[in-house]
């Protein structure tokens, strides 16, 4: 596609799309609270917590497959609904302290990056900054994971901002 072609495509009249009944747009149905699912990684970003500025990179997640704990209804329930779990992104954050290196340790080690390398060597990070690069993204983009949905919030809403657990897997 040409890039001319690229710029039609996104254009977009915000009055047409604002004039627009809340109806057209409908909401993802929450996928089942502490499922599990198969998705792709996509992403990697560096970002910092809000109250404490504590340093994190998020992995992010195009989910794939139902895992084996997700019942006929609820897969129906997304399908039936007009969506499937490609409509569906989540993400994992690992923090960049001391005593959590263990965590991003484990997850790469689950996705076969070595351990004998450090982490800047393992995701091709900025030797400066520490942050990801676009040679990290392509590292993991499209390497397989099993996530675990995070239990609903007071309000009865899963958010799939960081789940619950994230490993690497072979499929």
């Amino acid at each position: 596609m040409s890039n001319a072609t690229e710029t039609q495509v996104e254009t977009v009249d915000l009055r047409d799309l604002l004039n627009k009944p809340l109806s057209d747009f409908p909401d993802l149905p929450d996928l089942p609270a502490g499922k599990h699912f198969y998705g792709k990684l996509i992403g990697i970003k560096a970002d910092h917590s809000r109250d404490k500025k504590t340093p994190f990179f998020n992995f992010s997640v195009r989910l794939t497959d139902p895992g084996e704990d997700v019942t006929d209804v609820e897969k129906n329930a997304i399908t039936n609904a007009g969506f499937s779990l490609a409509d569906y992104q989540c993400g994992a954050n690992f923090y960049l302290t001391p005593n959590a290196m263990r965590m991003l340790r484990r997850f790469l080690s689950s996705l076969g990056f070595p351990d004998s390398a450090s982490f800047r060597e393992a995701l091709s990070l900025d030797p400066e900054t520490g942050n990801p690069t676009p040679e990290s993204v392509e590292k993991i983009r499209g390497l397989d994971v099993l996530v675990k949905v995070p239990a609903a919030g007071d309000n009865g809403r899963v958010y799939l901002q960081n789940v619950d657990r994230i490993d690497g897997v072979k499929r």
